[in-house]
């Protein structure tokens, strides 16, 4: 009888490594920009297309009227200032806007107008991706 002599498999089978990172990747992806948004605002929802988000600061407006730059609340008028300087030491250009679906419409066009007195070249509105129904 011959015998036959077995070596060892050095190659390690880093498949599923890999496929783990990347659930956990694409994971962190999607939960990452819910955990910057404390404060509670019901959307509104849209057809268009996701933009790219840039290095930006979120101005939100709930839907008591009360408006927030980042975390902080702040008063309307005083959201040009904030932002003049938040472009001086920054170099900020761009604003994402929350508002709750339900707020006055004057009172975004206000902010809208104040956001853009301040010199910000760059206005997204964060709103929900419409849901899909399939008949």
């Amino acid at each position: 009888m011959i015998r036959r002599e077995y070596t060892a498999n050095s190659f390690m089978n880093i498949t599923s490594l890999v496929d783990i990172a990347l659930n956990l990747l694409v994971i962190f992806m999607i939960a990452g920009p819910m955990i910057h948004s404390q404060i509670d605002v019901a959307l509104p929802e849209t057809k268009a297309k996701a933009l790219t988000q840039e290095e930006s600061h979120t101005v939100t407006i709930t839907k008591d009227g009360r408006v927030y730059l980042g975390e902080k609340i702040i008063a309307p008028e005083n959201l040009t200032e904030a932002l003049r300087e938040l472009k001086m030491r920054k170099g900020l250009n761009a604003v994402s806007l929350r508002a709750d679906k339900d707020v006055n419409y004057g009172l975004v066009m206000k902010v809208i107008g104040y956001i853009k007195e301040a010199g910000i070249e760059t206005l997204g509105l964060v709103v929900i991706p419409e849901r899909k129904t399939h008949p």
